[in-house]
Formats: structure tokens, sequence, C-alpha cells
């Protein structure tokens, strides 16, 4: 649960008839606009204006992966978001505030050691991968 203009994202679990508080993930993209959960309840994804996201292990409170957004790429503010795993990646469908016959955008996000390794050592060919396999 996030509120709109906070740059925090609470998790609650419900237990026993009521709502729990749970972990506090503090963000740097600013005020987050939409979140989403992986199907099982492991990392959490946000977005913030113009593009930006962030991806949370959800038991450790870590910040995996920021991505900063594009103000000039980007014309749009996130409303809702719907994700989807498959094969190590997590598609993210984005619905904004442009027009009602807009249907968003997807943003791909890499999961899995394997898709990372890929990225950044094939795609990439980070100078930290010399020699990694």
């Amino acid at each position: 649960m996030s509120e709109i203009g906070s740059g925090t994202v609470r998790s609650w679990s419900w237990s026993q008839g009521k709502w729990i508080a749970g972990r506090i993930f503090a963000g740097s993209i600013g005020s987050v606009y939409a979140t989403a959960w992986n199907s099982d309840g492991t990392l959490i994804l946000t977005f913030g204006k113009d593009g930006a996201f962030e991806l949370y292990d959800v038991a450790t409170g870590r910040r995996l992966i920021t991505s900063l957004g594009d103000p000039q790429s980007v014309d749009s503010t996130p409303r809702a978001v719907a994700i989807v795993e498959v094969e190590g990646f997590i598609y993210a469908h984005i619905v904004d505030d442009r027009a009602a016959d807009s249907p968003g955008y997807v943003v791909e996000v890499p999961i899995r050691i394997d898709r990372l390794r890929e990225l950044l050592c094939v795609i990439h060919r980070a100078p930290a991968c010399s020699g990694v396999s």
C-alpha cells in the first residue's frame, strides 16, 4: 500500500480479522504512484512519475533495482500496474494517465541471476564480467 505523494510503501497482512502493519520500503524515486507484488509475494515493484521504478526483496526490504525515469521520454503518471513472471523476467504492464484509449507501456525486469548475468555480461559487456562465465 502506498500513499500518493509519499516516497514510501508499507506492506500489510490480514491476520485473525485485522490488518497487521509490515515492512516499510523507503524509495528514492520520489512519490510512488503504483505498486505490484509478484505471484509468490517475494518481490514488490513500485513506480513513480516519468517511468521511474524500483524492485524490492520483501523478506529483507533490500532495494534490488532502481531505474530512474527520463522526464523527456515519458509524459505520464502511472495509475495501476499488473505484473507477470516469465522465464526469469517480470513484465510490468503500466496503465497511465494518458488518453483513455492508450494501452500504457510494458517494463521488462530481470529477476533471476542467469538473466541478470546475461544482461550485464553479454548485452552490456560490463568490465566486471571479464573472466566470468
